[in-house]
């Protein structure tokens, strides 16, 4: 019995090894992984979006709640999102999805000194946008993307703990998909795709990956609109609205009256604002 197991142990241990082999993966030791996240540390910038009230109200955005948003007015600090250098005047960052009047300033952190920054475009596939900065960068290390370069991969994505940025690697997982339309596609991780020797290959944006490597390369090559191409859309998309979206008050009865010690906000609503769509002359939705 003991014989099989070792049997069974090696040919586990054999069978590992030659997919290991044929994958192309190492084992990376936790020195190395420290290693390679500092370099690719060195390609990420830190963008700082002030923020403002518009008109009295305060900012809106798609990923955060209005009262977050409002917090970094009233505690004047800044919005911060990591992003990556392109070059040394420009960085790719998140979209944060907050209207163009709420924000009074951008800027990105270089070393001790920031420097002004403005959205150049707008990446079509993706939510992020790419900045141009007023100066070039001197602290930060521009990702010179090298799409020739094999697999295995690793990823990089920062993210803030106790007022500090964290810098870790991973191993990249790709997992390919198969609609039942037929598409093909790849579920991958977020951030900076980098090889074993630290070498930028691309950028994981959190959308699907094409299963051909055409993600692979530099964030510039991809397809993007202009900041005034954005403008002009934005500009029709709201005349489009405000003709054909309305604002409806609705009106609840008065809720029943609970002995409840704790009872829930939405429980006692009696009124609420809503947005409908103008179907017809005599129509909502």
């Amino acid at each position: 019995m003991t014989l099989r197991i070792l049997l069974a142990a090696v040919i586990v241990f054999c069978v590992c090894g030659l997919v290991r082999a044929e994958t192309g993966e190492e084992d990376i030791t936790v020195d190395k992984q420290l290693a390679l996240a500092g370099l690719a540390a060195e390609s990420t910038a830190q963008v700082e979006f002030t923020l403002k009230y518009d008109e009295g109200d305060p900012p809106r955005s798609a990923g955060n709640s209005q009262r977050l948003l409002a917090g970094y007015i009233r505690q004047e600090r800044p919005l911060i999102l990591h992003g990556y250098a392109l070059s040394e005047t420009e960085v790719i960052v998140a979209d944060p999805m907050i209207y163009s009047k709420s924000v009074e300033a951008i800027h990105v952190r270089d070393g001790d000194k920031v420097i002004p920054a403005e959205i150049a475009s707008y990446v079509i596939a993706a939510k992020q946008i790419i900045l141009k900065l007023s100066k070039p960068l001197t602290t930060v290390t521009p990702a010179q993307f090298d799409s020739s370069i094999e697999g295995p991969y690793l990823v990089m994505d920062p993210s803030r703990k106790n007022g500090e940025w964290i810098y870790r690697v991973k191993k990249f997982s790709q997992s390919p998909v198969l609609t039942a339309a037929g598409k093909k596609y790849l579920r991958a991780d977020n951030g900076l795709v980098v090889d074993y020797q630290g070498r930028p290959v691309g950028y994981s944006a959190g959308t699907t990956l094409a299963t051909d490597g055409s993600w692979k390369g530099s964030p510039l090559d991809w397809p993007v609109i202009s900041a005034d191409q954005m403008a002009n859309l934005t500009e029709k998309t709201a005349e489009i609205v405000s003709k054909g979206v309305l604002r409806v008050k609705l009106s609840f009865r008065s809720p029943k009256k609970t002995t409840a010690r704790y009872r829930p906000e939405e429980d006692t609503e009696t009124e609420k604002d809503a947005l409908a769509l103008l179907v017809d002359d005599k129509t909502l939705l």
